[in-house]
């Protein structure tokens, strides 16, 4: 039983254990991505495809997902960070939902890979998220991931229905991937 999940798995899968089965693990992923791709067609985005896959890792497999999206200029920079944050945010709600979430799982760095990108793609676009001291004066021109994560949990909250029912048809799909059209069908009817 491999007891590990993927982050930043774009450049370089970075392994990292968690006291969890790889059901769990896989579980998490799949809530991870449906929280991506509901907070994200909550706010104006269309995604193409979502899915959940094994990485290999020095002969150990972990697992992660990903959410593509058709446009991200859709997306205000604040937009953006928050269809970012909402994987790890959907992922520790999904663990503390099935009663799995404890202070140690809650420690474990999730998704630094999607607030790394939302840092970087927002500065290019003249929005400053800061990740340590104080957001710019101005809210148009930033703001902290703090505010961000904060955001990003009451959406999470309020579409939990819509993520759970993504989740749960990801879990399902055939090689554990959907496509876009078939995420906007489930989640739809649930927004």
């Amino acid at each position: 039983m491999t007891l590990i999940n993927a982050d930043n798995h774009r450049v370089h899968a970075v392994p990292t254990w968690m006291p969890l089965t790889d059901e769990q693990i896989i579980r998490g992923a799949a809530f991870h991505e449906a929280a991506h791709t509901v907070v994200g067609m909550a706010l104006g985005g269309r995604c193409e495809k979502l899915s959940v896959f094994p990485v290999q890792h020095n002969g150990l497999t972990a697992w992660t997902g990903v959410t593509c999206w058709n446009e991200t200029r859709t997306f205000s920079p604040l937009g953006f960070a928050v269809m970012a944050a909402a994987g790890a945010v959907g992922e520790l709600a999904q663990l503390a939902a099935d009663g799995l979430l404890t202070a140690e799982l809650a420690s474990i760095p999730r998704g630094t890979h999607d607030r790394d990108t939302a840092i970087n793609c927002c500065a290019a676009a003249g929005f400053t998220i800061a990740l340590t001291g104080d957001a710019p004066a101005d809210p148009d021109q930033g703001t902290t991931w703090t505010e961000v994560t904060k955001t990003t949990t009451d959406m999470v909250n309020d579409l939990w229905p819509a993520i759970t029912a993504l989740a749960e048809a990801l879990l399902q799909a055939p090689g554990l991937a959907l496509t876009g059209d078939a995420a906007a069908a489930i989640t739809i009817p649930h927004l």
